[in-house]
């Protein structure tokens, strides 16, 4: 497997603190895919702490976060902004609790005018047709 140097803005939750990883060697193969030339970022921002699975009355895709998931949702996006992340757009699926996180950062990062919804990145959705959908993209970075 071969492995490259990428440049990575991926911001981690630790508890109360975050750090950021500069550079890592990152092996491309089954697991992990390149992405096409015109992307260079691409930062992940997982959904904060939703209310639990099987809550009684809320759909799968309509779970909520809860008021913890919203301020840790909110203290990782200040710390995104500390951070000086400058990204084109923020992106979501079509999960309510991703939107919501979405649109906490959004506010954070002063982007609400920059928020878009992407089918492609459904839960029934492959890697294969999410990278497909990254590589047709034409933002240095999401």
């Amino acid at each position: 497997m071969e492995a490259r140097d990428y440049d990575v803005g991926a911001v981690i939750p630790n508890g109360y603190r975050l750090r950021r990883k500069r550079t890592e060697r990152v092996p491309f193969g089954w697991n992990a895919f390149e992405m096409g030339e015109r992307m260079n970022r691409l930062y992940l921002l997982r959904h904060g702490i939703a209310v639990p699975h099987g809550t009684p009355g809320v759909a799968e895709a309509d779970r909520p976060l809860t008021p913890k998931g919203r301020r840790r949702s909110r203290e990782v996006a200040r710390g995104l902004a500390a951070l000086d992340v400058e990204v084109e757009r923020i992106v979501f699926s079509p999960l309510a609790r991703a939107r919501e996180t979405a649109e906490i950062a959004a506010r954070e990062l002063g982007m609400e005018d920059r928020l878009e919804l992407a089918e492609a990145l459904g839960a029934e959705r492959s890697a294969e047709s999410i990278a497909e959908w990254l590589e047709s993209r034409g933002e240095e970075s999401l």
